[in-house]
């Protein structure tokens, strides 16, 4: 009897186990449109669903961004759908109809597949190339890890893209590009909306998992605390003698104004670039002052023309 009671207890256990993620298992990724401020996007595993004949995992999506000048919060919610069949991980297309490959947990060195959605020519041609595996102690679990190298493909260009390092794992999933939305990889689109890196990873058994610093759920705010002492620019180089570059705050409109040693105005631009190039060159030799102003508050800088 003893010896029944154990073999019902293994094969129950073989059928409750989750290969992919536990139930109740949380995502924060930063997410970023290219025409709104940064935020993050919140995954949650809600429960199960069948689709197909087949018991899927229900993944809660809430995306939460916000408008350039930091006024209005934009939210939006969704359902994303993954099945697990032998730690390789599927994922539905947005009706429902296909299941692609996402991860393959199985994978050795050297293995490939190709990206989801399958719905764009250019992702089935785009291809996750496996260059590594081995096994990392979680929090007491251990995880299968693979790198990869993905090679994209333009819908655009009709050219390969890339490759792009990755390194994914059981239960984060992807670490530096996308969980569940392949962009900007594919289909590739350079100012499209991105899900970029993870940020935290949480389940009944692994806590608080994170691969940054800062709060989990991404504001804007975080991304100014993050900068070197809190600058909101950065200039260099400086002393110059040719040309100077501005790194501005991306997100925002900013107004430059660079004032000479006379207190006239030089130089005057407002732009929405976080990257900037001024050429200086015919400059007098002296101090100018760097003026910086936008919505979050207004920063000089000292330069010194050779």
């Amino acid at each position: 009897m003893k010896k029944l009671f154990a073999l019902l207890l293994i094969i129950s256990l073989k059928i409750t186990a989750q290969s992919w993620c536990p139930l109740g298992a949380e995502w924060y990724f930063y997410w970023q449109d290219a025409f709104k401020a940064p935020g993050h996007i919140k995954y949650n595993y809600t429960g199960t669903v069948t689709i197909n004949n087949k018991v899927c995992q229900q993944i809660n999506a809430y995306k939460i961004d916000f408008s350039p000048n930091l006024v209005t919060t934009y939210t939006s919610s969704y359902n994303v759908y993954t099945y697990t069949d032998n730690n390789v991980v599927y994922l539905t297309n947005s009706i429902g109809t296909s299941f692609d490959t996402l991860y393959n947990f199985n994978a050795n060195v050297g293995d490939k597949w190709s990206l989801t959605p399958k719905n764009y020519t250019c992702c089935a041609l785009s291809r996750v190339n496996v260059t590594a595996t081995g096994t990392q102690v979680v929090q007491g679990v251990t995880l299968k890890w693979l790198k990869v190298s993905i090679t994209g493909f333009s819908a655009f260009s009709n050219t390969t893209t890339g490759p792009f390092n990755d390194t994914i794992m059981e239960r984060t999933g992807a670490f530096k590009y996308s969980l569940f939305e392949t962009f900007p990889i594919c289909p590739y689109v350079s100012d499209g909306p991105q899900e970029k890196s993870l940020r935290c990873y949480s389940d009944n058994q692994i806590l608080n998992y994170k691969k940054v610093s800062g709060a989990c759920n991404y504001t804007y705010v975080s991304l100014l605390e993050s900068k070197k002492d809190n600058k909101y620019f950065e200039l260099f180089p400086n002393p110059t003698n040719s040309k100077i570059s501005l790194s501005l705050p991306q997100y925002l409109t900013s107004k430059i104004q660079i004032i000479n040693s006379l207190g006239q105005q030089i130089f005057e631009s407002t732009t929405a670039q976080y990257k900037l190039e001024i050429d200086c060159s015919n400059w007098l030799s002296g101090i100018y002052l760097v003026y910086i102003s936008n919505n979050e508050g207004k920063e000089v800088v000292k330069l010194i023309k050779e």
